[in-house]
């Protein structure tokens, strides 16, 4: 166990954290059973990323306030437990669509909903992920989640990592990745990068190298530390690029499709909340209104659609 996550259980411990720890303890516990127990859970805990953390305890309070504890502890567990062993992409993937369920309750309880339960799965029937209520009727709650883009620093996070849980005295660097562009790697980029991992192994830090990845050049500062890279950069310009926001808007779509046959037509309210993560922070404001509206044609107009950014909910003047 590094030392970052005994950092971080021991603020997971803290009074300050409860909401987290009563929700998550347990699935946490395991992940750090596993020899790759990374988890941006435990880096959030770990490094006290200030805003980040008071967002996901916000969200663990207001879960459990709307659920009930036991209630909000086994739907974590039937979300989260099977992924303790996969690797740290696909497990934050799990654990980022579980806080967009968390973050839907809460929007969706400032919009007026209450007494959320889940809806108990039945092998080979898709159903909504939770039944609520709007005043006096009952309502189907599903809740997607829109993951960003795999860039190339995410190349880089998945090869060191696996390079320095290898071997880890050859290949404990921290790395300082600085490009300008957000675009999906292609195969012969994450060639380039899984090659320049095992270049560098068993080299004495600090120092820089130039990495020509086809159409850009990446620097690449190499630090003493424990597997793992962020990205730095200018931003101006041309770069990063902007999203693309059509490929966003048809993922909002097909989201919707799948939705569509989980909640039947019939006397309930259908409410969809579709969190997006994006590659940048920055969406024009027309994106919401047409994924709203993209939701909107899929139900033909019997839907109440929510679209959130980085589980904020974006209001629009429709």
């Amino acid at each position: 166990m590094t030392v970052t996550v005994d950092q971080a259980f021991a603020n997971l411990l803290s009074l300050e954290n409860r909401p987290i720890q009563d929700i998550f303890g347990e699935v946490l516990a395991e992940r750090n059973k596993q020899r790759e127990s990374d988890c941006f859970i435990f880096r959030l805990l770990a490094l006290g990323q200030i805003n980040e953390l008071a967002e996901l305890k916000r969200d663990c309070d207001i879960y459990i306030r709307e659920l009930g504890l036991k209630e909000a502890q086994r739907k974590c567990r039937d979300e989260i437990m099977g992924a303790v062993r996969l690797s740290p992409r696909e497990f934050n993937a799990r654990c980022g669509d579980f806080w967009a369920e968390m973050a839907a309750v809460r929007v969706l309880a400032d919009e007026h909903f209450y007494r959320f339960r889940p809806f108990a799965r039945k092998e080979g029937k898709r159903t909504s992920d939770y039944l609520a209520n709007l005043e006096s009727v009952p309502a189907y709650v599903e809740v997607k989640n829109l993951h960003a883009n795999e860039i190339i620093l995410d190349i880089f996070v998945r090869e060191i990592r696996k390079a320095y849980s290898r071997q880890s005295s050859s290949y404990a660097f921290h790395l300082r990745v600085d490009h300008p562009y957000d675009h999906r790697p292609t195969g012969e980029q994450e060639r380039i990068i899984r090659d320049f991992i095992q270049r560098i192994g068993g080299r004495q830090p600090p120092f820089r190298e130039a990495l020509n990845l086809v159409n850009f050049q990446a620097t690449v500062d190499v630090t003493a530390g424990e597997g793992n890279a962020h990205l730095c950069r200018a931003v101006g310009g041309n770069y990063p690029e902007p999203v693309n926001e059509e490929w966003l808007l048809k993922k909002v779509r097909n989201k919707a499709e799948e939705a569509l046959g989980q909640m039947p037509v019939d006397y309930h309210v259908r409410a969809l909340v579709v969190n997006v993560d994006s590659t940048t922070a920055m969406l024009s404001s027309d994106f919401f209104e047409k994924a709203q509206q993209e939701i909107r044609d899929v139900f033909m107009e019997n839907i109440r659609p929510y679209v959130l950014h980085f589980r904020r909910l974006i209001k629009t003047d429709h």
